[in-house]
């Protein structure tokens, strides 16, 4: 299959190893999903808020204004019924809190910037929550019919250590789906008052590698939507790995996990 020459090949600086070498030079949005599972430990206030002082603004960053908006799965994981055997809503809101304080500490840091919100808030805010649920239900159903997408599928909830039951596959195809539109901003509409949404970049941030669900999404381009003013719609950055996995150019066949793409450029870096 032949791709469409990407965005980002033409504006976004890349290291050897993959890394983001910095940021376009206009406004941005920078999304941060917490899942439930990782916000006491890759996933932290302490873990976020680093990146974002020691990385994000020391090196990526190049002057022009930034938000960023962190998304609690609080109520995403209870839709599906996924339960850690602790508080979620407590933990968020902990979460939020210390994040905040974190924040708070540094004089040049722009309160403004920050939003926090639930995944359903969000959702109901900014979301067209039929399309959504529409657009969930068709992958749902073209896993069953398209033999390459369920097993990529069934393949990311073995790797997250799942099990394969209706509840388990929805939980990814709404993650899927929902990042997919807020990249290419299909019917998608966050506004905020420090970027002021002037020709903005947005950039999905989370700890943890890419799944094959979402590359194929992408790759086949399901729902035939472009966002030419995001040079980030095909793509997923795990700060983790300091690795921006680049959709288009994944072959999802190559690997058991997309991890190993990351893995191998800091190898290769290396030898």
């Amino acid at each position: 299959m032949k791709f469409p020459l990407s965005l980002f090949k033409k504006k976004i600086k890349l290291q050897e190893d993959g890394d983001i070498l910095e940021f376009p030079r206009q406004p941005g949005l920078m999304i941060f999903p917490i899942s439930m599972a990782k916000i006491q430990g890759e996933q932290s206030p302490k873990k976020i808020f680093d990146f974002i002082v020691e990385k994000v603004l020391q090196k990526m960053w190049k002057g022009d204004p930034i938000s960023v908006l962190i998304i609690y799965s609080t109520s995403f994981y209870e839709r599906y019924n996924v339960n850690l055997a602790k508080d979620m809503r407590q933990l968020a809101k902990e979460h939020e809190v210390e994040l905040k304080k974190l924040i708070a500490g540094v004089s040049y840091l722009e309160k403004s910037a920050y939003s926090y919100m639930d995944w359903d808030e969000f959702i109901n805010k900014y979301i067209d929550r039929k399309k959504l649920f529409e657009a969930r239900d068709h992958l749902y159903k073209l896993s069953l019919e398209d033999e390459r997408f369920g097993n990529y599928l069934l393949g990311d909830i073995a790797r997250l250590k799942k099990q394969d039951t209706d509840d388990g596959r929805l939980f990814i195809l709404e993650e899927a789906v929902l990042f997919y539109m807020v990249l290419k901003e299909y019917h998608f509409a966050f506004k905020d008052d420090f970027t002021k949404n002037m020709n903005r970049w947005i950039i999905l941030c989370y700890s943890g590698f890419a799944l094959k669900v979402f590359a194929y999404l992408h790759q086949k381009n399901y729902f035939n939507v472009t966002n030419s003013k995001n040079l980030f719609q095909d793509t997923f950055y795990d700060f983790k790995s300091n690795y921006l996995y680049k959709y288009h150019e994944l072959d999802l066949d190559k690997y058991n996990s997309l991890e190993a793409y990351a893995t191998q450029a800091k190898e290769v870096l290396h030898r």
